[in-house]
């Protein structure tokens, strides 16, 4: 739902690329449609997987993000979803935000880089959830 996603996408002939309305919303990078529009869409997909953008991540209070447009549509696409990953660097780890999106458990992997907390790669070990970290190769 990334503008910017799609722009990149749109040329690949191998994927059947959908773009959904709603309003246009912006949060750094993340440019793309939200709202309860975007989500009444969403119900009436399928999707093997979907990637989903984190505002924080909290041992406490799970998955979060700070508007409530956001959390519309990523709900929907997760009840859409046979898998779902969240797709957060470790700077968004330990930390709160306005709406809780949903328990640490409702994901089932986590994508960050190698810089995320010893205590958040045991979480994910305890709670038999699948890390997946970038590498740093440096010559």
């Amino acid at each position: 739902n990334n503008l910017l996603v799609m722009s990149e996408l749109h040329n690949c002939s191998d994927i059947d690329l959908i773009a959904l309305g709603g309003n246009v919303l912006s949060n750094g990078d993340n440019i793309g449609m939200f709202g309860a529009d975007t989500a009444g869409a969403i119900k009436n997909l399928f999707f093997d997987i979907s990637f989903l953008s984190v505002d924080a991540i909290h041992r406490d209070y799970g998955y979060m993000v700070a508007k409530k447009e956001y959390a519309e549509v990523i709900r929907a696409a997760m009840g859409a979803s046979a898998e779902k990953y969240v797709v957060a660097d470790s700077s968004r780890f330990d930390k709160r935000s306005m709406l809780k999106l949903c328990d640490f458990t409702a994901i089932d992997k986590v994508i960050t880089d190698e810089n995320i907390a010893d205590e958040f790669k045991e979480m994910c070990y305890t709670g038999n959830k699948q890390l997946l970290t970038t590498i740093n190769f440096e010559p």
